[in-house]
């Protein structure tokens, strides 16, 4: 048989992965795990372009292909909620645990909008799922924050609080029981008004000054939850029942981005707002994180955007082709957000895009990064060692996959 294209490129990847590379294993690791089994989804075949295919996703139908089923994934999160809660396998971050969990939360209502047999199941593994989330060892908080009745002087750990909101919104929006409603509605508010007072964002960590605009859309995110969690169930949207609080700050926010946030070169969002000087440049990691959420709350901004990500940081390498992590003429150095990056291409920006693919319907750029993983994973199963082919399994990819799913729709 011939060898797989691209081989000693795989090989240089999957050497990326190493323990003696990684400089933070809490984070690194985790992005390890998403590369391996994402098909570094940086290094995709650009065989659907070569066809001919088109960018129009009018052009093409929607779910997703049938193979697409992700039951493997499905089953990995099922097994991981049902077992004694014992952590997750590997060290990581109380960051990266509860956005694995937002993770997972999503991709098993999505899942089973495509399987609704699963539905009595699914619903008590979202129970799981919160359960986890509240946990001290997810929670940068020292105190219960499901007891805290007023946030106003708790702290400003506001990765958490979104995906811990996402979370909740998620289960409201499957479940309708109003079980968490108090916690999702004084997250929401919380939220809001600090975002509302800080038109630019808000901190994701207590102890960091660091603005990051693709944290900023996961907060907006959950508030659009919860405000189409209100109006389902109150049928209306103003602030006196609750709802309505994603509008003024979503507002807002994309005032300031166009008018302070955005590179005036390529159009695209820069990816730290306060205190770093390479935050002026836009990261492709941070923008496909972008996309996805934006998608719900802000499409015509989340088109404009993903429409000149594409062009300015979709690149082909040889047969291959991914997202970039760096503008072109940016020698850029790998992090903990980015993964390794590879030829200019980061393993990050091309796995989360992946995501933002299905939430822009590009069939096309979806299909690209799809294909490469069935023959990364081929190649890891055939030439990866036990420690990479660990992580291409872990729980934390697994959850990510997982969301990867259409779910015929959005939740």
């Amino acid at each position: 048989m011939a060898p797989l294209p691209g081989l000693s490129m795989l090989e240089k990847a999957l050497s990326l992965f190493a323990p003696s590379s990684v400089h933070n294993p809490s984070r690194r690791l985790f992005l390890a795990g998403i590369g391996s089994a994402a098909v570094l989804a940086a290094l995709a075949p650009l065989e659907a372009i070569a066809q001919g295919h088109d960018d129009n996703p009018s052009n093409h139908s929607f779910p997703f292909p049938a193979e697409d089923d992700f039951r493997e994934q499905y089953e990995a999160v099922q097994a991981f909620l049902n077992a004694p809660y014992n952590g997750f396998g590997i060290n990581v971050s109380k960051g990266f645990k509860v956005i694995a969990l937002s993770n997972m939360a999503e991709g098993l209502v999505k899942y089973v909008i495509d399987h609704p047999e699963k539905r009595e199941e699914a619903h008590g593994l979202l129970d799981k799922v919160v359960a986890i989330a509240l946990k001290s060892d997810v929670s940068p908080y020292q105190k219960p924050i499901e007891r805290q009745a007023d946030f106003s002087d708790f702290g400003n750990d506001n990765l958490y609080e979104s995906h811990l909101n996402i979370i909740l919104g998620v289960r409201e929006a499957f479940v309708q029981d109003g079980k968490y409603k108090g916690l999702n509605a004084r997250l929401s508010n919380d939220l809001a008004r600090k975002l509302t007072s800080h038109p630019r964002g808000i901190r994701s960590y207590s102890r960091m000054r660091a603005v990051w605009p693709a944290d900023q859309v996961a907060t907006l995110y959950s508030l659009h939850l919860f405000d189409r969690n209100a109006r389902n169930t109150n049928g209306s949207a103003d602030q006196n029942n609750g709802s309505g609080l994603a509008a003024e700050p979503t507002r807002q926010w994309l005032q300031y981005m166009k008018q302070h946030g955005t590179d005036p070169i390529t159009g695209l969002h820069k990816s730290e707002l306060v205190s770093t000087q390479s935050g002026r440049h836009p990261r492709g990691c941070a923008l496909s994180w972008s996309v996805y959420y934006m998608a719900s709350f802000a499409p015509e901004e989340a088109r404009q955007l993903w429409d000149a990500y594409k062009q300015h940081y979709l690149v082909t390498v040889g047969p291959y082709s991914g997202f970039r992590e760096w503008p072109v003429g940016i020698e850029g150095k790998q992090d903990a957000d980015s993964g390794p990056i590879l030829f200019g291409i980061g393993v990050a920006a091309s796995a989360l895009g992946i995501r933002a693919a299905v939430a822009m319907h590009d069939h096309n750029v979806y299909m690209t990064l799809r294909n490469s993983q069935a023959i990364i994973n081929a190649s890891i199963v055939t030439f990866g060692d036990d420690k990479v082919k660990k992580l291409s399994k872990n729980i934390l990819t697994q959850a990510l996959e997982l969301n990867f799913n259409d779910g015929a729709g959005s939740i």
